[in-house]
């Protein structure tokens, strides 16, 4: 009997060992898991960010097409009046 309890007190530091480096085994793998989770919420933030500056750019974009688009139909008008005024003659009306 005495030989059991031996035994027992031996083994329970093992047995409790192991629990501990399942426990740990657990604990690990979800702080790796919440890691993940952190930098894919990470990439998507600066995904969706990166999406609404593509819009801005994209709207300044044509905005600045439609100005010179305005602008160089101004000149070619311009330079057409300066032409016509130049020569002495007067532009057909259509």
């Amino acid at each position: 009997m005495m030989l059991l309890g031996l035994l027992a007190l031996v083994g329970l530091p093992f047995l409790l060992l192991t629990a501990v480096l399942e426990k740990g085994a657990e604990v690990v793998e979800y702080l790796v898991q919440q890691r993940r989770r952190g930098k894919r919420r990470n990439v998507a933030q600066i995904e969706a960010e990166l999406d609404a500056t593509e819009e801005e750019l994209r709207g300044a974009v044509l905005r600045l097409a439609t100005a010179m688009s305005t602008e160089a139909h101004e000149a070619r008008r311009a330079m057409i009046r300066a032409s016509h005024q130049a020569s002495g003659t007067l532009p057909s009306r259509h």
